[in-house]
């Protein structure tokens, strides 16, 4: 939903951040990303795909290099949880770097510090209060007709995107700022 979003925007190179793959959640949002640009004819590059953790600084390392560091800058990243996404903002907004002037971004989950960033974040929204509650649902279900061996039963719930200010078209080349080797400041 997210990828299909940006590409529709008019955005090719579109970064991925992910957590930490060990989790299916994460696994299955990077094979959404491929999947969205394969179907787009899209070519997916290694070098957008930044595998990271839940770590702040680890985060910031991975999108720093990724957006000043590459020879051809994504014009649009997508962070796979908000965590990330949190971190990856600040990180950028930290360098000088601001959304949409520089970048695209969206992100999968609400960020919880959505009222602070200016403009508003893309998000891909999970209904949270529904799957809630259809856990509970289940787990009585469960335990009215005694099934607590049966195998776990999968409930899918649709999400939505919640298109904010954070996402437009690709911005041109050369209104990028300088790389990152004039812009270092030090910071992680």
């Amino acid at each position: 939903m997210a990828i299909s979003h940006l590409i529709g925007m008019g955005h090719t190179r579109i970064a991925v951040i992910t957590g930490p793959l060990t989790l299916q959640n994460e696994q299955e949002r990077l094979n959404g990303y491929r999947q969205a640009m394969q179907k787009a004819g899209i070519p997916i590059q290694r070098s957008l795909i930044w595998n990271s953790s839940f770590d702040q600084q680890h985060v910031a390392g991975m999108c720093q290099n990724g957006l000043l560091q590459l020879q051809e800058r994504p014009t649009a990243v997508f962070a796979t949880n908000g965590v990330t996404g949190l971190a990856a903002l600040r990180s950028l907004y930290a360098v000088g770097l601001s959304t949409p002037k520089d970048f695209s971004f969206v992100t999968f989950d609400e960020l919880n510090a959505e009222d602070f960033f200016r403009p508003g974040v893309t998000s891909v929204v999970q209904p949270t209060f529904d799957m809630g509650y259809q856990a509970v649902e289940v787990l009585l279900r469960r335990i009215e007709k005694g099934e607590g061996k049966k195998p776990r039963e999968k409930v899918r719930l649709p999400a939505t995107l919640t298109v904010r200010e954070s996402s437009s078209t690709p911005c041109p080349v050369e209104a990028w700022p300088a790389p990152a080797k004039a812009r270092k400041s030090g910071r992680a």
